[in-house]
């Protein structure tokens, strides 16, 4: 068994920062076609529209709200992929 430490490949870690944060920035530009939609199904309902107010609204909110959760998240996610490291050696004598 080897004392050397196991790295991950720098380049493997840019690709994993550089696909969540494109992920996150898509996540972050859903809303507008929720609201988007949601206004089509509200046009669409014509003289039943008022029926639908807050629950549409209720449903573009929580989308909404989601959408910027994971982004944020994804964001997060981006910046502390490789930033930290675990000695399983350690981790392994500790369990044993």
């Amino acid at each position: 068994m080897t004392e050397e430490p196991i790295r991950a490949d720098p380049a493997a870690i840019a690709r994993v920062r550089d696909s969540l944060s494109r992920s996150g920035v898509r996540l972050a530009e859903l809303p507008e076609p929720v609201r988007t939609v949601v206004a089509r199904i509200t046009e669409g309902a014509g003289e039943f529209a008022p029926d639908l107010g807050s629950d549409a609204t209720g449903f573009e909110l929580s989308w909404s709200v989601s959408l910027e959760t994971m982004s944020t998240s994804l964001g997060n996610l981006a910046a502390n992929v490789g930033g930290f490291g675990i000695d399983l050696v350690a981790v392994d004598l500790e369990a044993g």
